[in-house]
């Protein structure tokens, strides 16, 4: 794949073995660091979306067209863990932050599915694009940006996130929507593709700095 012609392990610039054993070695000295310095709950979080990623998504990837929501839910741990490291349990603002970054992950994600589909189709990857086709892609692209939004606001109207937070949010989620909408009958997909891929991209940046700012702001 064009995406991942230029990964190391691809070019053979590190061998398999030598892959496997970086990774088991970063994955024993991350859970030894939780252990110790943060608390279990977060290392169960992190044991659990390690698991989940290499071998149910690892799977999944390459089976089902459901492979990005699959993947979806380690890729959403990594908040939970922040929050988990802090407070030492999983609270309702967990479970908003964890359902908001799954939302924001499939935008994203079926955007690049869309953009890249020959690469997949190579691959033989069942990405959605290439199983339902890229009208339905892009109608739960849509969706999903829709349910960023809601998830995202709600920090605000469950009092855990400022007014300064929320218009922020409010201003970003509004404009990605304005794209997808804007092109949703577009001739060129895979143009509008890249705009909702790259758009994705300052929404989560906003996303990230707002929040970890939000303490200081009105």
């Amino acid at each position: 794949m064009k995406r991942t012609e230029k990964r190391a392990l691809v070019t053979g610039k590190i061998s398999v073995t030598a892959a496997i054993t970086f990774a088991v070695i970063c994955g024993v000295a991350g859970s030894l660091i939780l252990l110790i310095w943060v608390n279990l709950i977060t290392l169960l979080i992190g044991l659990w979306a390690l698991f989940f990623y290499v071998v149910v998504y690892g799977y999944a990837k390459r089976e089902s067209s459901y492979g990005t929501e699959v993947g979806s839910l380690p890729g959403a741990a990594s908040i939970v863990a922040g929050y988990t490291a802090v407070t030492a349990h999983i609270g309702p603002a967990a479970i908003i932050l964890f359902l908001t970054m799954i939302f924001w992950q499939m935008p994203h994600f079926f955007s690049i599915a869309i953009f890249r589909a020959k690469d997949y189709a190579a691959a033989n990857i069942p990405v959605l694009p290439l199983k339902r086709g890229v009208s339905e892609t892009k109608l739960r692209i849509l969706g999903y940006t829709f349910l960023f939004a809601v998830t995202s606001l709600s920090l605000y109207f469950y009092g855990y996130a400022s007014i300064t937070y929320v218009a922020v949010m409010g201003i970003m989620s509004l404009y990605w929507l304005f794209v997808g909408l804007r092109g949703l009958n577009t001739p060129n997909p895979e143009k509008w593709a890249r705009k909702m891929f790259g758009v994705s991209l300052l929404v989560l940046l906003a996303y990230s700095l707002v929040l970890s700012l939000d303490h200081w702001l009105p």
